[in-house]
């Protein structure tokens, strides 16, 4: 009788236990991270280097026989630095913010009884940029803004030199293609065309007028940070 008595008790606790076990809830588990980095989304700072011209060219125009001059598309090397802040939106929408500073070396001159010349030495722009992501990470954008420009323009004849070194303003548009690299490396490629308006240069016997419209082709390396 005492060992079935024992074989019961161990039998109920066994069945406890087993109970216990079953209506315990299962311990909770995080999920496992997903990578969610994206190449576009953050601050970045860059560099960029191209060829600019100055399709307004220019032309001195002068009273005196003969003596009238052209400078016709003044071009030069353009870089510089860029940086901004991007942010990617449902997967497809890019929209950010971006300033740059150039070094110019867009420069002409033309030469007969008077001589004129047009350089721009630096130019700068704040600009929005807009994309779409299509396929992988390809961002295809366009960008515009507000552009300054420093130059030299000068004009110079037997009467004597005359010369303006303005600092402008004015619109800047374009548009460019972006692509991330390894690491935190994006490489660009972009065109963007800035209108500075209007210079005059007037002197003693003629006035030297320049379109100030200059278009630059380039391309850049980011870091994203």
């Amino acid at each position: 009788m005492r060992q079935i008595l024992l074989a019961t008790v161990a039998l109920m606790g066994a069945s406890s236990a087993f109970a216990a076990d079953v209506n315990r809830p299962p311990a909770y588990k995080a999920p496992a991270a997903v990578a969610t980095s994206d190449p576009f989304s953050g601050f970045y700072i860059g560099a960029h280097v191209g060829w600019g011209v100055n399709d307004g060219g220019g032309q001195a125009i002068s009273a005196v026989p003969l003596s009238g001059v052209d400078v016709s598309a003044p071009q030069g090397v353009v870089g510089g630095l860029h940086a901004g802040y991007g942010q990617r939106f449902n997967s497809l929408l890019y929209l950010g913010l971006e300033g740059d500073v150039d070094v110019s070396a867009v420069n002409a001159g033309g030469n007969g009884l008077i001589t004129a010349t047009s350089k721009n030495d630096w130019m700068a722009s704040i600009r929005g940029r807009a994309g779409i992501i299509p396929v992988g990470h390809a961002l295809f954008y366009a960008t515009g803004g507000w552009a300054w420009s420093g130059g030299q323009f000068s004009l110079s004849s037997p009467a004597g030199t005359n010369s303006v070194s303005p600092t402008m303003s004015g619109f800047v548009w374009g548009g460019g293609l972006e692509i991330p690299l390894s690491g935190n490396w994006l490489a660009r490629v972009e065109y963007l065309r800035y209108d500075f308006g209007s210079v005059t240069v007037n002197g003693p016997i003629a006035t030297f007028s320049v379109n100030d419209r200059v278009e630059v082709v380039r391309g850049g390396l980011s870091y994203k940070f």
